[in-house]
């Protein structure tokens, strides 16, 4: 989670494609607000 939350507030964090590209992928499911991670769903999001 914390590549997710880095990923979120800095861009790309990691010099390796590979883990960068999975990052980035999985980073499209959650949201930051206040710094908190929220997961989306279909129907919103997750509390």
């Amino acid at each position: 989670m914390t590549q997710i939350m880095q990923y979120l507030r800095d861009g790309p964090v990691s010099e390796d494609r590979k883990l960068a590209r999975k990052i980035k992928a999985q980073s499209v499911r959650y949201i930051m607000i206040s710094g908190k991670l929220y997961r989306k769903s279909f129907s919103g999001l997750y509390m």
